[in-house]
């Protein structure tokens, strides 16, 4: 077995560094990845409260996607199923919920559609921006 040069293992570290971050670079920064951490129960049993859910726009949504918009109704970003389509646009519901949402998000509206989610990590970054995390 031959050796991998050391640069060709450092161009290959830096190539996946690379990806990584065009992949999941902040929409607040230029980029196209969502983040939400997600608060309550109405998407239980597989979300929790201070979970982390990463979202990407699609050029298409569909019924059974998991995406977030911004609710007018609820003035917060609300992260929920799409359970069908109407003349105003996506039905979206929480998992755990037996109502469906008051707002009608069209496509251009919703933020994104769950990529994955990193449990607790919503709860870290929370953590994180606290003033004591802060030196505050």
């Amino acid at each position: 077995m031959t050796a991998v040069p050391r640069a060709a293992r450092l161009s290959a570290l830096a190539a996946l560094v690379l990806a990584a971050a065009w992949v999941l670079w902040p929409t607040a920064a230029g980029g196209w990845t969502t983040y939400v951490a997600t608060h309550g129960v109405s998407m239980e049993p597989r979300f929790h409260t201070g979970d982390l859910a990463v979202l990407r726009p699609a050029g298409a949504y569909s019924v059974g996607d998991v995406v977030a918009y911004d609710s007018a109704s609820l003035n917060t970003i609300v992260m929920h199923r799409i359970v069908d389509v109407d003349a105003d646009g996506f039905v979206t519901r929480g998992d755990n919920n037996d109502w469906v949402d008051p707002d009608r998000p069209n496509g251009n509206e919703i933020l994104g559609r769950l990529l994955f989610r990193i449990p607790k990590g919503g709860a870290a970054i929370d953590a994180l921006r606290s003033p004591a995390a802060l030196g505050g």
